[in-house]
């Protein structure tokens, strides 16, 4: 799906454990991201 061009966002509906990681994976891919709270579940994650 990241790979795709036509796919231009992704919205995660992921356990709270996984976002971070997610959220970097799409933003390398130039998506747009929507994400559920919480973004991070440490400070220096979301930072």
């Amino acid at each position: 799906m990241l790979a795709d061009p036509a796919v231009q966002a992704v919205i995660l509906c992921t356990p709270h454990s996984r976002h971070t990681a997610e959220i970097a994976r799409a933003a390398a891919a130039r998506k747009h991201v929507f994400c559920e709270k919480p973004l991070a579940l440490k400070r220096t994650e979301a930072a």
